[in-house]
């Protein structure tokens, strides 16, 4: 909350965009109908113009509010996954790794990650609203061995789940408008529903989520199969087993028992017939039926977000960005499981793609081969498989097979919703631990390695303090990075420093000299220390190349006359 800004995007985001600086009906308009560079994000254009209005853009004020709103979104995390786990330890040990984690810190201490912060936040709202919805709409105990499903909701507020579920709408739109990244949340509940809700994840006992499966996929009267009569509650089917009563759900076997044949019964039950393709379509659309309205949401987030983003495409080959974001992937994997040298800026390999390094070549294979690794443990470790599918879903927005403005490997506040997918997979692997003194030692060791992570979250904090500590630190990792230099003279020439900015402005020369951004930024260094003879001689060159660029122009207008 000490830190300042870093001048990373921050003066033409926040500091210096007229929409924030103006509080006016007409600026809140232009929020909401038009994009500024490559982002439509109106609802942290509104939230940033409110913090100019209460406490002048503080960065101390600003980066509390960010902080606050990082803490709702991992108590929103943590709510999510005890809704779909029914396991109070596990969503507190995912919780802790989202919250603490040092892939974080970019997205809370820099000033212009609050609007991920934001869109994270109404996000899991949307997520969680959603995920307790469909507990209470397809789960709840009600009459009949096969109860039936009420989709509509329109009209019935006073319906919980569909109050709910109305809820989620709204938050998705939020999330949407701080960051149109959003778009993917109904693939994930699809997933989360695919994946999650037809088994259960403590010891291998049926959990009330399964009756989803029976009751949404199984509804009376339309299976292709033929039901079993109805029988009285308490009804004896075997010696010493009963027919559950009729106020409770039918429950489905989880798939590790479906395969083991019944030792009391005479005969090995017959299997169940293969559903035909109709069948199978339809239980596919009941999937997702009550999310159409989710989905139309999306599609026209996803929409604008994309002619928001499209004039600040470069053209790039097909084979570079397949390359580059397979790579980004395992960068991100590895950041994860070893949060160490994390930068504000990560570069690619300058020159075609034909000139990568093989770890760029080998990338597509080794993300190919973790998918499948991944995809293998949908049985024995579902929520496994969910936690994967989360986070690439959620990360691939915002790879590089879409690059938007300048070429980057990666950025840590991509990770931001896409680590609670992670976070999610690592704590579920104690359920597959035997016996439960193993469980709970990967909790607490879960717990002590989120001790770990904040340790190293505090100490990456210090990294975001200033511009000077930032980009320092990315020249630490990166010598000569062109980039950090030229962001680093940026930033000395808003503070006046204007030897100190010629001297990175020079190092990003010595490694482009056909720069035309670093040669503006140095003759303004120029300009600023009153050096009139070598001003006056780099903006003739200037002029030279871009005659009509009204940067040069006013520079010009600023020299005195020539004696």
């Amino acid at each position: 909350m000490d830190n300042g800004f870093t001048h990373l995007d921050e003066a033409d985001m926040i500091l210096e965009q007229p929409w924030v600086q103006d509080w006016s009906w007409d600026s809140i308009r232009r929020m909401f109908t038009a994009s500024w560079q490559y982002t439509y994000s109106p609802l942290a254009f509104l939230a940033w113009a409110l913090q100019k209005r209460w406490f002048d853009l503080d960065p101390g004020w600003l980066h509390t509010v960010t902080l606050g709103l990082h803490l709702t979104t991992t108590l929103l995390v943590g709510l999510w996954i005890a809704a779909l786990t029914d396991d109070r330890r596990l969503a507190l040990a995912a919780g802790l790794v989202f919250g603490l984690h040092p892939l974080q810190v970019e997205s809370v201490a820099w000033a212009t990650g609050q609007r991920t912060v934001l869109s994270g936040l109404l996000f899991f709202a949307a997520l969680a609203a959603q995920t307790w919805a469909d507990r209470r709409s397809l789960i709840r105990p009600v009459e009949g061995p096969n109860p039936p499903v009420s989709r509509g909701c329109l009209g019935q507020f006073r319906n919980p789940a569909c109050f709910l579920q109305w809820l989620s709408l709204l938050c998705l739109i939020g999330a949407i408008l701080a960051k149109g990244t959003a778009f993917v949340f109904p693939v994930i509940v699809l997933l989360q529903r695919l994946f999650l809700y037809r088994t259960s994840f403590l010891d291998h006992k049926p959990s009330p989520a399964s009756t989803l499966i029976a009751t949404t996929f199984l509804p009376t009267g339309e299976t292709e199969t033929t039901a079993a009569p109805p029988r009285a509650p308490g009804a004896v089917d075997e010696p010493g087993r009963t027919e559950p009563p009729a106020d409770r759900p039918a429950q489905l076997p989880h798939p590790a028992h479906a395969s083991r044949p019944d030792r009391t019964a005479d005969a090995p039950p017959a299997p169940a017939p293969r559903p035909g393709w109709r069948e199978l379509a339809r239980r596919w659309a009941d999937l997702g039926v009550d999310l159409a309205w989710a989905a139309v949401i999306s599609l026209i987030g996803a929409g604008v977000a994309w002619l928001a983003a499209a004039p600040q495409m470069p053209a790039v080959p097909t084979l570079e960005r397949v390359l580059v974001a397979a790579r980004g992937v395992l960068f991100q994997l590895g950041s994860f499981v070893w949060p160490v040298g994390l930068s504000c800026l990560y570069p690619i390999p300058e020159g075609p793609a034909d000139t990568f390094p093989w770890s760029y070549w080998l990338a597509p294979a080794l993300v190919a081969g973790l998918a499948w690794c991944a995809w293998q443990t949908r049985q024995r470790d579902p929520l496994f498989t969910f936690g994967a599918m989360f986070f690439a879903v959620a990360l691939a927005p915002l790879s590089q097979l879409v690059r938007v403005g300048m070429p980057i490997l990666t950025s840590d506040h991509f990770m931001y919703v896409p680590l609670a997918g992670l976070a999610l997979a690592a704590a579920s692997i104690y359920l597959t631990m035997p016996g439960p003194s193993a469980r709970s030692a990967w909790l607490a060791g879960m717990v002590l390695l989120s001790l770990g992570l904040g340790l190293l979250t505090y100490r990456q904090c210090e990294v975001w303090q200033s511009a000077h500590t930032l980009f320092g630190h990315t020249l630490q990792l990166y010598p000569g990075l062109s980039l950090a230099h030229h962001q680093l003279g940026v930033a000395l020439l808003r503070e006046e420093r204007w030897d100190e900015a010629v001297v990175q402005f020079d190092a990003v020369l010595q490694s482009r000299p056909d720069d035309l951004d670093a040669r503006i930024g140095r003759a303004t260094a120029r300009v600023g220390a009153r050096d009139w003879a070598a001003a006056r001689a780099e903006l003739a060159q200037i002029l030279a190349r871009a005659p009509d660029h009204p940067a040069v122009r006013a520079l010009a207008r600023v020299l005195p006359s020539s004696p």
